[in-house]
């Protein structure tokens, strides 16, 4: 009796189980759970260091040298790639390139070039604050170690 009053129920359970992957899509895996909560320096010769902190896996701060505020960025990750579509009304000063479209770099490259991070948004440029105007190749001084291949800090910072 048992075994036919087990199978009664399961037969019931599975006629009222619902197809998860047809009405319930599941969650996309987060693609950047490394990144989120942290704050990035990153160098390239071009840009010099730049600071971005990444508040959520949708939204990011930059402080490039030479601004007085932090750029918000609304952020896109794929499993291979990094997207930042920051304000039309801002200008890349190196490329002269407008914003306002997304701009997207592979992830490794962004791994490569990052010298230094530290939990949590180390600056507060989440307020739209920075703490001051830093030059091209200041790093600041809250990173305990900052690794930049030597020749292209060379490049950029001579």
């Amino acid at each position: 009796m048992r075994v036919g009053l087990l199978g009664l129920v399961l037969a019931l359970c599975g006629c009222l189980a619902v197809e998860p992957d047809r009405q319930f899509p599941a969650a996309a895996p987060n693609p950047a759970p490394e990144f989120i909560g942290q704050t990035h320096l990153t160098f390239m010769p071009v840009h010099g260091y730049q600071i971005t902190y990444f508040q959520d896996q949708h939204t990011s701060w930059l402080w490039y040298p030479g601004n007085a505020i932090s750029l918000r960025a609304e952020v896109k990750f794929t499993e291979s790639q990094v997207c930042f579509t920051y304000s039309s009304k801002t200008r890349n000063r190196a490329t002269g390139k407008r914003g306002g479209q997304p701009s997207c770099i592979p992830k490794n490259f962004l791994e490569y070039t990052k010298a230094a991070e530290r939990t949590g948004d180390v600056f507060g440029l989440a307020r739209g604050t920075v703490p001051y105007v830093r030059g091209k190749c200041d790093p600041t001084d809250k990173f305990e170690s900052v690794t930049v291949d030597a020749d292209l800090l060379r490049i950029g910072c001579s």
